[in-house]
């Protein structure tokens, strides 16, 4: 990673994929459904304003 990033870029990225890592396992932990099995949210047209 290093041939391709600094110090500081390398710590960031394993932060980020640190915290998101994170959040799914919390959210499973509290079994939060994210999205309905075997479709994506569909938003009602007043929810778009």
């Amino acid at each position: 990673m290093k041939k391709h990033f600094s110090n500081r870029e390398i710590v960031e990225l394993t932060f980020i994929c640190g915290m998101w890592h994170l959040s799914g396992r919390l959210a499973e932990a509290l079994h939060l459904v994210v999205e309905p099995l075997g479709g994506r949210i569909e938003f009602q047209e007043k929810d778009m304003t």
